[in-house]
């Protein structure tokens, strides 16, 4: 059955990949139906992602089939056997390191035919690494044949798109939008507990001013070093830092016992914010105000704007106030 496989497999790679489906239904109708109506298998995966790498592993590691795209990571088509293949690329997987042989023989000892393997992980290849989302399917043909599809999706380009969206691209902080999602993690989970929790916005006074002045060059150094005191007491607190906009910082204060005391310990980091940067640059005088806002005592859909708020009424109330 396998040679009657590899001959009818190697005779259809040229005209089309969907023919391989055709083929099987013919070999089962029955099974492959089943697992059609319940989840994809591995050759729907080869129709549908014609455009990615595939590849299609028999229990003894042959290559049942593999397209030119998977090629780009091993020198291998056809025929070939994955034990005999040198230099194999190696997947990280949540900091463990596997191989191609390996992933397929523990997805094949634990296969159902509905069953599929979805990882995210670092493709080590050719001395390149890269971010994928890694797939696995198997099937049985028979109780003795188990055919692996396999299939890579690189993942960088989502990756960075992520990166913009939830990152601040001055400092690399978290920003607005990773914020909201966080802040009503904190919140669900606090709900539960009855806990109360703090935010605090800080905001570098006059960063118009600042900048004209400085330049934005040197401006932006000037907020990457408040960026990285307020990282550094946040990581040594078991705070969470954000980066709102420009100017404006967000800090999350857990298990808040008073108020009093989160204003206490936001006005030491204004003060050594404001002592930071007069030690750069001795020109000009830096301040910095706040706004604080406490959960439950605002609801979820209020937290942000009533610190923000709280940060407006500061500033007119004179520069440097919380």
């Amino acid at each position: 059955m396998y040679s009657f496989l590899q001959e009818y497999l190697t005779a259809i790679i040229g005209i089309t990949t969907t023919s391989l489906v055709f083929f099987v239904l013919y070999l089962n109708q029955k099974k492959i139906t089943m697992l059609h109506r319940n989840r994809e298998n591995i050759f729907t995966i080869i129709s549908r992602l014609a455009n990615h790498p595939v590849m299609i592993i028999s229990s003894n590691h042959q290559i049942i089939y593999t397209n030119k795209q998977m090629q780009k990571y091993i020198e291998a088509t056809t025929g070939d056997s994955l034990n005999t293949v040198d230099k194999l690329p190696l997947f990280l997987i949540e900091r463990e390191e596997k191989g191609f042989v390996d992933l397929i023989d523990a997805h094949q000892k634990e296969t159902l035919d509905d069953i599929r393997y979805i990882a995210n992980a670092i493709i080590k290849y050719h001395d390149n690494k890269k971010p994928v989302s890694l797939r696995l399917s198997s099937v049985s043909i028979d109780r003795k044949s188990i055919y692996t599809g396999i299939a890579i999706f690189d993942t960088s380009e989502q990756l960075e798109l992520s990166r913009i969206h939830y990152q601040n691209t001055a400092t690399g902080l978290p920003n607005h939008n990773q914020a909201m999602i966080d802040i009503g993690l904190v919140a669900h989970d606090y709900a539960l507990t009855k806990k109360r929790f703090a935010v605090a916005v800080f905001s570098i006074d006059n960063i118009l001013e600042i900048i004209s002045i400085l330049g934005h060059k040197d401006s932006l150094h000037m907020i990457s070093l408040v960026a990285k005191y307020l990282q550094t007491i946040s990581v040594q607190n078991n705070l969470k830092l954000y980066h709102m906009t420009e100017n404006n910082f967000l800090l999350v204060f857990p298990s808040v016992q008073t108020t009093q005391r989160v204003k206490q310990r936001v006005e030491k980091y204004k003060t050594d914010c404001e002592a930071l940067l007069y030690n750069t640059n001795a020109q000009l005088q830096y301040t910095l105000s706040s706004g604080i806002s406490i959960y439950p005592d605002n609801g979820i859909g209020n937290l942000l704007n009533s610190a923000f708020g709280a940060l407006s009424l500061a500033k007119k109330q004179g520069l440097g106030y919380t």
